[in-house]
């Protein structure tokens, strides 16, 4: 199940949505577009693409509720045995999701991790795109989270929403709810449910494209300081969480 939180994305949402609903991509990919109280005509295209691909795409419209409250809507009617994310002004490679679904086919760990491609678009126009391999594991190859030192590998880079998917009922287990009404709680899913699952595998596709251009971009330092209340909440209640956790 992959889950497309929108909020006036009219400008970026289509591109989004190409790259999930070709017409080579199967029916065993559930797409949830979460249209978060938009003011703009995100709605209106998410329709269109939902009379295209009727068997792969559900859309659920509601009141703007903030990032996480598009997680939990969606992981409440999630069929997928895996669920992940793709922000709407982000996109996939198509070649490469299609070559995942058919790994997963025969996939059961509790994790798997893709890799992603920087799309970044500086003020003078020009682009620049990078590539994050996760050079530290041995790819398609399966870990035991018991025999893994998750602190000698995590750089950020490759523990992120963009690159991590859970199996849906990992996070079901786990009680995942994030924090409604604020920004920055995909750290909550990245971080909650790690020490539950038991084994994990990498995978050596560059499936994410992650776009980098947009001034009110919540990872924008612009926006970060304007937010940073948020931030402060979510890592406090992460951190709360672990607390209670290990207590």
């Amino acid at each position: 199940s992959l889950v497309v939180p929108t909020y006036n994305m009219e400008k970026y949402i289509a591109r989004c949505l190409d790259t999930v609903t070709d017409a080579m991509v199967p029916s065993t990919l559930e797409v949830i577009v979460v249209n978060d109280g938009s003011k703009d005509k995100s709605l209106e295209i998410i329709r269109e693409y939902e009379k295209k691909r009727p068997d792969i795409i559900t859309v659920i419209d509601k009141a703007n509720g903030h990032y996480g409250s598009c997680i939990n809507a969606a992981l409440a009617i999630a069929k997928g045995k895996y669920l992940r994310m793709l922000d709407a002004d982000d996109w996939f490679d198509t070649g490469a999701l299609i070559e995942l679904l058919k790994r997963l086919e025969t996939c059961d760990t509790d994790l798997f991790i893709t890799l992603r491609t920087e799309y970044r678009v500086k003020k003078n126009g020009s682009i620049e795109v990078k590539q994050f391999p996760f050079s530290t594991v041995e790819y398609n190859k399966v870990y035991q989270m018991q025999d893994f030192e998750i602190e000698s590998h995590v750089t950020g880079r490759e523990f992120n929403m963009h690159s991590m998917a859970y199996k849906t009922e990992v996070l079901r287990k786990v009680g995942l709810k994030h924090i409604e009404g604020i920004c920055y709680t995909d750290i909550q899913y990245c971080f909650l449910p790690i020490d539950r699952i038991k084994d994990f595998i990498v995978f050596d596709l560059y499936l994410y494209y992650y776009f980098i251009g947009r001034d009110d971009q919540s990872t924008s330092a612009v926006s970060l300081l304007r937010n940073y209340n948020h931030v402060i909440k979510v890592i406090s209640f992460v951190l709360d969480y672990m607390d209670k956790s290990y207590s």
